[in-house]
């Protein structure tokens, strides 16, 4: 079976595949995100992101102008928790991508929104092997409270400062912050301002 590599290319997948954990998969996926020659200068790629303060992580975010969550599943892994996670990730993501072993593929299908992205993690002869089932569309329902979550509150009455919404704002809880910044900033400057502001921070676990 043929599949589509992460640089575009295609890669044979054969059916004696080895399946991968989880961790095996992250750290292969990162490498392949960041040398497919694809990716701005400026992007980031972020391990085990949180959203909304902590009712969710995604494995890797990769955010270069869209911010596109991968979530992944290994041989090991169980999708129980997998639509749960896929309403927080659905309201945080411009683009999402499930990458899982050969043994999950079916049921993600059933249970993964059809937007999402699908990719089949497997090793062969020592090297990974991606196969692409279906690219990610795009996410019309992001939900701009739970985006502008991905800030730090002194990162958010920055921007509101620079918005001209500052005054007050530090003595408001910080719900309404985000609420604030949400109703006041379009989505495509909200997001170049997420990535700016990712971009700037100190100890990420990020490339």
């Amino acid at each position: 079976m043929n599949g589509v590599g992460l640089n575009g290319q295609a890669s044979e997948v054969v059916s004696a595949r080895r399946a991968m954990r989880g961790d095996e998969i992250r750290s292969r996926l990162k490498l392949a995100l960041l040398t497919n020659g694809m990716l701005g200068d400026n992007a980031l790629v972020i391990e085990e992101l949180g959203l909304r303060h902590g009712a969710a992580r995604i494995d890797l975010a990769l955010v270069d102008g869209l911010l596109h969550g991968f979530e992944i599943k290994g041989q090991r892994d169980s999708l129980v928790r997998l639509r749960h996670q896929a309403s927080v990730y659905n309201s945080v993501f411009d683009r999402v991508t499930l990458v899982t072993a050969p043994k999950h593929l079916t049921r993600a299908v059933r249970d993964v929104p059809a937007w999402w992205g699908l990719v089949v993690a497997s090793e062969r002869d020592g090297a990974v092997a991606f196969e692409f089932i279906r690219l990610a569309g795009l996410n019309r329902r992001v939900d701009p409270v739970a985006q502008a979550k991905l800030l730090w509150r002194a990162e958010v009455l920055s921007l509101l400062a620079e918005l001209g919404l500052g005054e007050g704002a530090a003595r408001k809880p910080r719900r309404e912050l985000y609420e604030l910044l949400a109703g006041s900033i379009g989505h495509a400057r909200r997001r170049a301002k997420i990535h700016e502001l990712l971009q700037s921070r100190t100890g990420w676990r990020s490339a």
